[in-house]
């Protein structure tokens, strides 16, 4: 006689298989039964649920679930645990109860809907960058989807498809080797996932859009372990909220991205200046920026160390125009300040955006050794208040690590309207990201206070956030206040593929509340 618990295990499995199709997961069952960890599966796994609670699983439920996946469920003594569980930040050591490696999207729908049906605490790993560490969490289900790499180019039609958790180092590479790129982000081992699904600020930005402007189609598996197509055709609802809304409405397993024209060559490198130049050259920068041609992208990074002598005061920039308009910007920059050293090369695109290091990049960090504080806000303008907060908050202490990068938006950004897709936040000039740091962990507690009353005067500046910034470090509130007039419409896309709210950890919108009957 079966136990009731056995029974339901047995229901569950049978739903699991219905949702990708018998054929398809009696294959996959087969293949995972042959490789399938010893005993990996027969222990009783105690999980967080979506109410804070704890359940939990019989060995049963898990075994079934992993014969019908294709990758392997891990357990924390399996083989392969600690390196699916490790994400970028070595700050973050999160145990979850267990892990889903996802081959593919019948992987992947297999393992929403088994959290789903088992009211289970989910989090979706793709890259691993979360700031705040959203892609783990203890005694939480993981979804690992690191093994979903790839790239494949279309030069003619100018658009490339894109695995779910492929790194943009990789798709630098692929896409660039044709004259082509796709706007992204600065870091090569960053995922295409989070960082498209949250806008994408970086080196193209000003010349064709976020990277979440370039997407044509994403393929998505929603709370319910269907996949769909999103696109201006296929469910354009969830196409609009996708392309700024963040991981909020599913786990994307592809992308369809549009292309654009690189030159083969581009200036890219640094310029740095005295850090006692500080309000000179942010006064500076602050009037240029908003006058920058499109070809240009200039971004302001400061490092306050232990002394004057030892911080850090440069720009960082990429010109994708022809020489004779480099001739005539490089001498306007120098000119901010007292140039200390000039670090500039004409190098090909891949190149200036890190590519050729993604396998450094993918290495683990190393182990933290510092306590970290870490905001970011929107801002309209540079300048004055914000030289003068900085000149008083940003002293040099041997004791404590402050930088600050003001990554440039502007250009074609600016010229979509807030209410083409959910990114709301057309009219920022730069995204400002504060991270304070303390050496000596004893001499903590004061270094946080300070950090703290710094970012609460810079905080009052900013006009808004960045999601992929701060997720996981922002209230459902804080959220619906940062997508504005947006919020609404987002509430209600939430509520139609993901109402019970299992897709949460990350900037989160809570869905839309069932509208009431009226009598």
């Amino acid at each position: 006689m079966h136990t009731r618990s056995q029974c339901d295990a047995r229901l569950v499995s049978r739903r699991l298989l219905l949702q990708v199709g018998l054929a398809a997961a009696g294959t996959a069952m087969s293949r995972r039964v042959s490789r399938a960890q010893p005993g990996a599966t027969a222990r009783v796994v105690e999980a967080l649920t979506l109410d804070g609670g704890r359940r939990t699983l019989a060995a049963g439920a898990l075994q079934d679930l992993a014969g019908a996946l294709r990758g392997p469920l891990l357990l924390p003594r399996d083989d392969g645990y600690d390196q699916a569980r490790r994400l970028a930040s070595a700050r973050f050591d999160r145990r979850p109860a267990f892990i889903v490696q996802a081959t593919g999207a019948a992987d992947a729908a297999l393992a929403v809907t088994f959290a789903r049906e088992n009211h289970l605490l989910l989090s979706v790993k793709g890259g691993g960058h979360s700031d705040f560490g959203v892609s783990a969490r203890d005694d939480a289900m993981m979804l690992d989807l690191s093994l979903l790499q790839g790239v494949r180019v279309d030069a003619q039609t100018r658009r490339a498809w894109v695995a779910g958790a492929t790194l943009v180092g990789l798709i630098d590479h692929e896409t660039g080797a044709q004259g082509l790129a796709v706007p992204l982000g600065g870091s090569p081992s960053v995922g295409i996932g989070g960082l498209a699904l949250g806008g994408g600020l970086g080196r193209l930005g000003r010349r064709y859009g976020l990277t979440l402007d370039s997407i044509h189609a994403v393929d998505l598996i929603c709370a319910d372990g269907r996949p769909r197509r999103a696109s201006p055709s296929d469910n354009p609802d969830l196409f609009w909220a996708l392309r700024g809304g963040g991981g909020n409405f599913g786990v994307a397993t592809a992308f369809e991205l549009e292309l654009h024209p690189i030159p083969d060559r581009v200036l890219a490198g640094s310029i740095f200046f005295p850090f006692s130049q500080l309000s000179r050259i942010l006064k500076a920068y602050g009037e240029f920026s908003p006058e920058a041609p499109d070809d240009l992208y200039v971004e302001l990074f400061l490092g306050v160390r232990a002394n004057v002598e030892t911080s850090v005061l440069q720009l960082n920039l990429c010109h994708l125009g022809d020489a004779i308009q480099a001739d005539r910007i490089l001498p306007v920059l120098r000119r901010f300040g007292r140039v200390v050293r000039e670090d500039m090369t004409h190098v090909s695109y891949p190149i200036a955006q890190g590519a050729t290091a993604h396998a450094a990049a993918r290495a683990p960090a190393a182990a933290p050794t510092r306590d970290i504080f870490w905001r970011s806000g929107f801002l309209s303008q540079l300048g004055n208040p914000l030289a003068s907060i900085l000149a008083e908050e940003l002293l040099p202490d041997p004791d404590r690590h402050i930088n600050m990068l003001f990554l440039q938006a502007g250009g074609a950004i600016g010229r979509t309207a807030p209410d083409a897709t959910a990114f709301a936040h057309r009219g920022a000039r730069h995204d400002m990201i504060f991270v304070a740091s303390s050496s000596k962990r004893e001499g903590a507690p004061p270094h946080a206070e300070a950090a703290n009353r710094t970012w609460g005067r810079l905080k009052s500046l900013t006009s808004g956030f960045y999601v992929n910034d701060m997720a996981g470090g922002v209230t459902p509130t804080e959220v619906a206040v940062d997508y504005g007039a947006n919020a609404a419409r987002l509430a209600a896309v939430k509520a139609r593929y993901d109402p019970g709210n299992l897709f949460r950890l990350n900037a989160n919108i809570m869905p839309a509340p069932p509208a009431r009957a009226h009598t």
